[in-house]
């Protein structure tokens, strides 16, 4: 059942806290994850094992300093037991919703939540919205696939209007259903805004959403510039899982910076290591929300570039998270050296190939490194010259390099674009 006093307090909070002073916000989490815990280690049987195995108890956490004592759980740890270890035995299966995660990694993994901590990421999702400008009367157009959604009664009435296209696998298809669809507010992961706007400059022609979202991928400058160049507005970026929910969304007035969801849930960083760019280190998350199947200091495995600054000069007080750089698994090894993901970003945003139009990293076997190349125009000058270039900037690295010239790159429906990826 629908604790509907509980989604009403947490909407309160979403709208006050982010203006909150730093010091109220901790003592507010440090309460919440105290109370988390205890639950763990009382009611789930997976983390009672897993501290007694690292002669840790829950009254060891007095102060916020303290949560860095709580041993970090992976995946790989939560998978080692069943799921009966990792749920509060008292909960029906019939009284929880369920969600998978995509399975990028390889290990997808069922997550479970009451009926009411399974509303929570849409009051997160609402409140971003909400700072951006959206109304209830927007319609709204997100791109990916999926079973057709039950109108709630709001919607049947007029209110949050929303509607589903699948645009990866037939896009020209996709792209005439938004032309006849109202689209004050566009979804997508970064890939499928990719598509659509590579269609619409096919045709030559224009949607010019109020409100335009990006998650799932890494959105880099490259592409906030594309996207503000051809939909006509900054873009609204969001990270999340769905283990967390929504972990941190765009400024409105700097639309640069992320602030991090920290009413609902808490962030560490573990491996935290200077590079050429600024400090990087892997995110740790505890879900304040979910009882059921709690996530407390649960490593997402994703790898994160520091903020310099802790706070946004826009006024509100949430943290802000830093730019994300992929998975702590999204590397390559070559000579003995592991080559991650922001090696390759890195080199390729500060030498400039003005003449490619997408690139991906690819390790098929062991001692081998293939660059897969699409260029804007494919001709043999320019072959030549990306080539050329190429081997220049990698030199002290990789040599010769290995390049493939791709007429496009396909991708799979519902399936993350990778700049770096191992076929091993």
């Amino acid at each position: 059942m629908v604790n509907f006093l509980r989604l009403l307090m947490t909407w309160q909070k979403l709208k006050s806290f982010q203006y909150k002073n730093s010091n109220c916000l901790r003592t507010f989490q440090l309460k919440r994850f105290k109370k988390l815990i205890h639950h763990g280690y009382e009611k789930i049987p997976m983390y009672r094992d897993y501290y007694d195995s690292h002669s840790f108890q829950p009254s060891q956490i007095r102060n916020y300093e303290d949560i860095e004592k709580v041993p970090i759980i992976t995946r790989d740890i939560m998978q080692s037991f069943s799921l009966n270890q990792r749920i509060d035995s008292r909960v029906s299966e019939k009284s929880v919703r369920k969600v998978r995660t995509s399975g990028s990694t390889g290990q997808p993994l069922e997550i479970w939540f009451d009926k009411t901590e399974s509303l929570i990421p849409t009051l997160k999702a609402m409140r971003y919205l909400r700072e951006w400008g959206y109304s209830p009367f927007y319609s709204t157009i997100r791109l990916w696939g999926g079973s057709k959604p039950k109108k709630s009664i709001a919607q049947k009435v007029g209110l949050f209007r929303r509607k589903d296209i699948e645009i990866v696998t037939q896009p020209d298809v996709a792209v005439d259903q938004i032309l006849k669809s109202k689209c004050d507010v566009l979804f997508g992961s970064r890939s499928s805004l990719e598509v659509f706007a590579e269609e619409l400059d096919k045709r030559k022609i224009e949607v010019k959403p109020r409100i335009l979202v990006s998650t799932a991928e890494m959105l880099m400058q490259e592409h906030r510039d594309r996207f503000k160049e051809k939909f006509g507005c900054h873009t609204l970026n969001t990270y999340g899982t769905e283990e967390m929910g929504n972990i941190a969304w765009a400024c409105p007035e700097q639309p640069g910076n992320l602030h991090t969801s920290m009413e609902t849930i808490l962030i560490s960083f573990r491996d935290v290591a200077t590079q050429s760019n600024g400090k990087m280190g892997s995110i740790i998350v505890t879900n304040l929300e979910n009882y059921v199947m709690p996530f407390i200091r649960y490593d997402l495995g994703d790898k994160i570039l520091l903020p310099e600054n802790e706070q946004c000069s826009c006024g509100r007080t949430l943290p802000l998270l830093g730019q994300v750089f992929g998975r702590n698994d999204d590397f390559i090894v070559y000579n003995e050296r592991k080559y991650y993901w922001n090696f390759f970003y890195n080199i390729m945003e500060k030498e400039n190939f003005p003449y490619i139009k997408k690139y991906k990293i690819v390790q098929n076997k062991e001692g081998s490194v293939e660059f897969r190349i699409q260029l804007l125009q494919d001709n043999d000058r320019t072959r030549k010259k990306c080539a050329s270039d190429l081997n220049s900037a990698y030199k002290s690295h990789f040599s010769p390099v290995n390049i493939s010239f791709v007429d496009k790159f396909t991708l799979q429906r519902n399936r993350k674009f990778k700049f770096l990826e191992k076929e091993i």
